[in-house]
């Protein structure tokens, strides 16, 4: 038995001589519970049957769903996330407001810092030129005022410019020729092994920052 997901530009069988990936792209914040309508909804049939907690990309969820005439029972990490979120309130709309609260706050305390190292001389850098760390420097309004240029390691990405901000992206031996003092981490998601490949930026003293959720500068271990 196949499923078939067609849009106009694109087809996708999902079926068990098919492999798939669905990537949700961070855009539905509302839960296992709402996925689960989402898909009943969409005829599509289904009961979630396990999920798994993940670190990646700053915290994911990994759903394992089967046709409801499988008759499997979810499992327990179901039901237990399920109830935790309920327990938060991930379907309240009251959640959202305070997190946009949050977001607002994480916005002035990063600003407030970068404001405060500009002041004091300090060059600062950015590392990574992805999705999500363009769309933080547009919503916090953070251009070359503050970031210098940012580093990239996919080549086709050098000498050409971050969106909207306009912020130069260079290969990354660019930190070693100018030794910023602060290098600003875009994917923050990564902070551990990119804060791995940086390590050399301690020669000359320099720092590297976390933006999210509020703004770290890290300890050198």
């Amino acid at each position: 038995m196949h499923t078939v997901l067609r849009s106009p530009s694109k087809e996708v069988v999902i079926g068990p001589d098919h492999p798939f990936c669905i990537i949700g792209e961070r855009i539905n914040p509302t839960g296992r519970k709402t996925f689960g309508e989402q898909l009943r909804n969409g005829d599509l049939s289904q009961v979630v049957v396990d999920v798994e907690e993940l670190a990646s990309h700053g915290g994911s969820l990994r759903v394992y769903a089967a046709h409801a005439s499988e008759g499997r029972e979810p499992s327990p990490a179901v039901e237990e996330l399920v109830a935790r979120e309920e327990a938060e309130g991930i379907r309240n709309p009251d959640r959202y407001r305070r997190f946009a609260r949050e977001v607002e706050e994480s916005k002035r305390a990063l600003l407030e810092l970068l404001i405060s190292l500009s002041r004091d001389g300090k060059q600062i850098v950015g590392y990574g030129a992805p999705g999500k760390g363009n769309t933080l420097l547009n919503y916090c309004g953070i251009r070359t005022d503050f970031l210098d240029y940012t580093v990239d390691r996919n080549p086709y990405k050098h000498g050409r410019f971050l969106p909207g901000t306009h912020i130069p992206i260079h290969p990354p031996e660019r930190i070693a020729e100018t030794r910023p003092d602060y290098v600003l981490i875009l994917p923050w998601n990564l902070k551990k092994e990119i804060a791995a490949q940086l390590e050399y930026v301690r020669e000359w003293g320099g720092q590297l920052v976390v933006p999210i959720p509020e703004p770290e500068v890290l300890q050198w271990s």
